[in-house]
């Protein structure tokens, strides 16, 4: 029987939101004494204790938790939390929850929020983490649902043991010892226990995508918001990270972006040799026609050509790569 009980608990779920930094190991940094979580919004009855041999008491917008603190939410309840500029937690109603690990460094931060009962949401906003970075919730079972460039909501019921993760945006994948399942934005997935896991994820339902809308809806207290726009501007639209909090440096930046970057430059150069033609050799020689001429027909239709050519197939061409770039971010 003992043997039995250690063989099952060998069997911890894992759920990981997984993009480029797949396998990676957790970088090397300070202590949870040297991070914080930072509120940024409460709504309804929060309270939080900053280690539990103190008492709870209401929670505060601009109030810093440490590793060890712990939340909790009445049934009108939910709080938004950054660790950056580009990474949130959100404690959903009837939760309860512990900053569990703060540790990492500025650029590749170790996040770790234990879920015992209720629901949380991950979110960052970027491609991806940078290598080593880790953004999760566990549960007191030993599961684990990581984050990495995505939107998921983790709900947990300890009584029943069942673990629920809905990914709105990104890829994830669930997986046990040596059992993956991939799911694919728009999908969830419901594990009980230490029950198989199942063959294959289900679509998300429209109480589930209600479950995203609802927390948004609350944290901006009731703003005209859908779904849509949610799952394209992420939930972060819905409650602004603080003026103060840490921004993460070029590190979080997927170099793809570059390339829109790269295009823009390309533009304004083509836009500067258009404006140089425009006004040198034509201008020159309209000038040693006559005066009139270099401020007529000529100088008109190389400044109108210039322009609209460096405005128009190379400007589109960046903002195609910007979306091309959003969109990566999307699947991820």
């Amino acid at each position: 029987m003992k043997k039995n009980s250690a063989i099952a608990l060998g069997f911890a779920l894992v759920l990981m939101l997984l993009l480029s930094a797949c396998g990676s190991n957790p970088a090397p940094g300070g202590t949870g004494a040297d991070f914080y979580l930072q509120i940024a919004t409460v709504r309804g009855t929060v309270e939080v204790r900053q280690s539990s041999s103190d008492t709870f008491a209401p929670a505060v917008e601009g109030q810093r938790l440490r590793e060890g603190a712990e939340i909790r939410t009445g049934a009108d309840g939910i709080v938004a939390l950054y660790r950056d500029s580009r990474t949130m937690v959100i404690i959903d109603n009837n939760s309860q929850a512990v900053v569990k690990t703060l540790g990492g460094s500025k650029d590749v931060p170790v996040t770790e929020i234990l879920l015992t009962s209720g629901a949380a949401a991950l979110e960052h906003r970027e491609t991806k983490l940078p290598e080593g970075a880790v953004f999760q919730v566990s549960t007191p079972d030993g599961d684990a649902s990581g984050i990495v460039g995505s939107t998921v909501r983790v709900a947990y019921n300890p009584d029943t043991k069942v673990l629920t993760a809905t990914c709105l945006t990104g890829e994830c994948n669930f997986v046990r010892g040596d059992q993956k399942l991939t799911l694919q934005q728009g999908q969830a997935v419901d594990v009980k226990g230490l029950a198989p896991i199942p063959g294959a994820p289900s679509e998300m339902t429209v109480d589930q995508a209600n479950q995203f809308l609802a927390m948004g809806l609350q944290l901006c207290g009731g703003c005209p918001i859908s779904i849509e726009q949610i799952r394209d501007g992420g939930l972060g639209e819905t409650a602004p990270p603080p003026d103060d909090v840490e921004t993460p440096s070029e590190q979080y930046t997927d170099p793809e972006e570059g390339g829109g970057e790269s295009e823009s430059s390309e533009s304004d150069d083509t836009s500067s040799e258009s404006d140089d033609d425009s006004s040198g050799s034509e201008g020159d020689d309209s000038a040693s026609e006559s005066s009139d001429d270099s401020s007529g027909s000529e100088g008109d239709d190389s400044s109108s050509e210039g322009g609209d050519d460096s405005s128009g197939s190379e400007g589109d061409d960046s903002s195609g790569g910007e979306d091309d770039s959003s969109g990566s971010e999307g699947d991820d």
